[in-house]
């Protein structure tokens, strides 16, 4: 026997708590668990590296922005910023790449990111530019 609080417990009480609780962490049956997932399962190969693409072009560009204080005027101009990094940045290329200012201070970005699938994201700036 094991005391608590200055009284006796026993292991079967002890085991069926930790039953209990333990059922709760288990979750559902694996039907429910598939409930959850989107529709046709878990996230194929090419939407992770679709958005892992959108992630280096939103990244790359908001590094433009931290070195200029100013978002890019185009692709082209990206592209050349990314290629004077000496390496420490990288862009895979896109097609159909369009910057466009809204007010006050971010950026969209529409590109064409697969078979006629167009993508568009905004960006906020990083910080205020510098002065």
């Amino acid at each position: 026997m094991i005391m608590f609080n200055n009284g006796p417990v026993c292991w079967s009480v002890i085991l069926a708590l930790a039953l209990v609780l333990s059922a709760g962490c288990a979750g559902g049956s694996s039907q429910s668990k598939q409930r959850r997932l989107p529709p046709g399962g878990q996230a194929s190969q090419a939407s992770v590296a679709a958005r892992q693409r959108a992630y280096d072009l939103a990244y790359c560009t908001t590094v433009f922005f931290r070195k200029e204080g100013r978002w890019p005027l185009d692709y082209a101009e990206l592209q050349d910023f990314v290629e004077q990094s000496g390496g420490f940045l990288a862009l895979e290329p896109y097609e159909d790449v369009q910057f466009t200012p809204v007010p006050p201070d971010r950026l969209e970005i529409s590109y064409r990111s697969g078979p006629g699938v167009r993508s568009r994201m905004t960006l906020d700036p990083p910080f205020p530019p510098p002065e």
